[in-house]
């Protein structure tokens, strides 16, 4: 028979398969959100804090927005509160997440730490406590303002934190002293009686209010 020619050959087209994509297999190394979960893991059963930070540290180098390492990590760094690097480490995850009311509050206490209670107000006023249950914000927020002689905004979030927490005398005691101060004084004698009924203050508070009660009232 007869024999192609090489020109024959050559015309052919090929019939060499198109190479499929490769499948991921077991060896192949992880994305890093995947190494970012595993080293959270490890952080999460190691009994070292040293080791914890380091595996933390690693995850976040992994994936900056991994939160649950974020907050991890936050909890052993403001153990410190006064330390530069807890500074610089909100700093970084406000910018990630500048709505996080756990970096806000945190970054606030640093700056009351610091006496910059202008500081701890802006970082506070960035949420709209209307907005916010959490009664570790209202309670800086409202002490930021009072410590600051800002009464007229201290009023409200006190109003605030004693209708979801009126067990607590610290409460009717801020928002007596608020009302004391901008001459509101039904309001005032009404809240100093409240935290009297806990039963839970300082004698030297105790005489403070029973000397306004008595200034109020007669």
């Amino acid at each position: 028979p007869d024999q192609p020619t090489p020109t024959q050959t050559a015309s052919k087209p090929s019939q060499t398969a198109a190479a499929r994509p490769a499948k991921p297999g077991r060896n192949q190394p992880a994305k890093p959100p995947q190494r970012a979960e595993t080293l959270f893991r490890q952080a999460e059963n190691s009994a070292s804090r040293l080791m914890q930070q380091e595996y933390l540290r690693e995850a976040l180098q992994q994936d900056p927005r991994h939160l649950p390492a974020r907050h991890k990590l936050l909890g052993i760094l403001a153990r410190e509160p006064a330390s530069l690097e807890l500074k610089h480490f909100l700093d970084e995850s406000l910018a990630l997440f500048p709505d996080n009311l756990k970096f806000i509050t945190t970054l606030a206490h640093y700056h009351i730490q610091q006496k910059n209670f202008p500081a701890a107000i802006a970082s506070l006023e960035q949420v709209d406590d209307y907005a916010v249950n959490d009664l570790h914000y209202l309670a800086l927020l409202a002490a930021a303002y009072q410590q600051q002689q800002q009464f007229a905004k201290a009023l409200p979030v006190y109003q605030k934190l004693a209708r979801l927490q009126p067990e607590k005398a610290e409460n009717w005691l801020g928002l007596g002293i608020c009302s004391d101060k901008l001459q509101q004084p039904a309001g005032a004698v009404q809240a100093y009686r409240q935290a009297l009924d806990k039963n839970a203050l300082a004698p030297r508070v105790v005489d403070y209010i029973n000397q306004r009660l008595n200034a109020l009232t007669h």
